[in-house]
């Protein structure tokens, strides 16, 4: 390369230089105009026009000195500064915007939020009612709801037959006597032409034997005045102790066949009229036992029936209920006949039932090493058999002021804003929901005493809480702003 060539780089060099520098300076005034402007603009905001003109002064040359920091390399913080309570420029950034929301107080947000009708079935929000137990020394366990064994009835016939008449469905309610079902039966016939048979052989024997009873009454007269001889009398007095034998003969089967009639089903009023009447009606009338709820129906009609059959119908009296928790081994000692206990179900919005404990098994399970304790809910309305269930003993829900505590179910308290929570129902406000902090103590079962923040009744979210939680933190973030704050 010539002497001339590297004077001529040289030269380029120099001039790129001094361009690149002269683009740095126009670029660092044109910030400080926009930067004075700015601050003008945000101390005028501030001082709501007020400020005199030499407080503009300093506050611009205190943004100068801002700015001249921004130069070594902060700028972003100088930006925040100066653009604090001044959301309505254009140049303000939404994250610095994010920033000074952090210190808003409760003027930037609300604890209530409204849920549609629609959301609330959508999402499942289900509540339940916070109730009042004793939670100190409480043993929970495991339990399924029965129907009570001593309330049930297997409903069957004894005769053999066709089903004529289903007068129940499932599901029915039905009291003492009411007829389930009728069966057309020819064995009920053919008893029923028995049982006549026997009546009119005991009319017959009765006649008989009336007749010979006065035959050995004259005879015994005539003897006395000589006018028989003693072994007429004798003859006719046979006659009579025949006749009054098969009289008591023609009675039993009597007696006999009225009773096969009852164990088919016929009643006593249905017997006197078929002994009035003569008229045999081979209709057997199934009747209800006792009154209760119809909890199976394996029949149909038209199909033949008989005594081989179990159950034909259940019926299940639901006045009380019987929850069966197994109790571990080695506390069954705490659980004692006629103890209080307190039965929750999670598939009734955890409600409570109280009921008492009316029997413990006599043995233990190998398998689970627990024994069965037997509760009697007299409570029993929305029980369902077959519902899982917790049992708590010694922390029976009640009423009285001194019963305990303010306990909820245990999926009822949540973290909000760093504390224990609870998302209680207002009352009257359909829908509308309200962040309540509580203190809580340590949980037994599935249910949590409530110390302090919440009265007994209230309805608090057990089921959805989680949309109650987003759209208290959406309600938070809209109404954070920077201007007053």
């Amino acid at each position: 390369m010539t002497r001339t060539s590297k004077i001529l780089c040289t030269i380029t060099s120099v001039a790129a230089l001094f361009a690149c520098a002269a683009f740095v300076l126009l670029a660092s005034a044109q910030q400080q105009d926009r930067g004075h402007v700015h601050s003008a603009a945000c101390s005028h905001g501030l001082d709501q026009g007020a400020a005199p003109a030499e407080d503009h002064q300093a506050q611009a040359a205190e943004s100068e000195a801002h700015l001249d920091h921004d130069d070594h390399g902060h700028e972003d913080s100088g930006t925040s500064a100066a653009g604090h309570d001044c959301s309505t420029h254009a140049d303000v950034d939404s994250e610095e915007a994010g920033h000074d929301g952090h210190d808003h107080g409760a003027e930037g947000h609300t604890d209530e939020v409204t849920i549609s009708a629609d959301q609330l079935a959508k999402q499942g929000i289900r509540t339940a009612r916070a109730v009042r137990a004793r939670m100190s020394g409480a043993l929970t366990a495991p339990a399924l709801i029965s129907f009570n064994q001593d309330a049930i009835a297997h409903v069957g016939t004894q005769v053999d037959g066709r089903i004529s008449e289903l007068k129940v469905r499932l599901g029915d309610m039905v009291a003492t006597g009411d007829v389930l079902l009728i069966i057309d039966s020819m064995r009920l016939g053919e008893l029923q032409g028995d049982f006549l048979q026997r009546k009119t052989a005991v009319d017959a024997a009765a006649a008989t034997a009336g007749v010979a009873r006065a035959a050995a009454d004259r005879a015994e007269r005539l003897m006395g005045e000589k006018g028989i001889s003693q072994g007429e009398w004798e003859r006719r007095d046979g006659e009579r102790k025949a006749a009054v034998g098969a009289l008591k003969a023609a009675e039993a089967a009597l007696t006999a066949a009225e009773n096969y009639l009852r164990l088919s089903g016929m009643t006593s009023a249905e017997i006197d009229q078929l002994a009035r009447s003569g008229r045999i009606q081979p209709r057997c009338s199934i009747r209800a036992p006792i009154s209760g709820v119809i909890t199976r129906r394996d029949v149909m009609l038209g199909e033949m029936v008989g005594p081989d059959r179990d159950a034909l119908i259940v019926i299940a009296n639901m006045d009380t209920m019987w929850a069966l928790a197994d109790v571990p081994e080695n506390r069954l000692s705490e659980v004692q006949p006629g103890a209080a206990a307190a039965i929750t179900i999670d598939a009734l919005n955890a409600r409570a039932f109280t009921g008492r404990v009316t029997h413990i098994a006599a043995e233990i399970d190998p398998r689970t090493r627990t024994a069965r304790v037997l509760i009697e809910l007299h409570d029993s309305e929305d029980l369902k058999a077959g519902m899982f269930a917790q049992a708590m003993f010694n922390g029976a829900a009640t009423d009285e002021p001194d019963g305990g505590v303010i306990a909820v179910p245990d999926s009822a308290v949540h973290q909000y804003e760093g504390r224990p929570s609870v998302f209680v129902a207002l009352p009257g406000e359909p829908g509308t929901f309200s962040a309540r902090p509580v203190t809580v103590g340590p949980a037994s079962g599935t249910l949590v005493p409530v110390l302090a923040g919440l009265d007994e009744g209230a309805e608090v979210v057990v089921d959805g809480a989680f949309l109650i939680k987003a759209e208290l933190a959406k309600g938070i973030m809209e109404g954070k702003t920077c201007s007053g704050h």
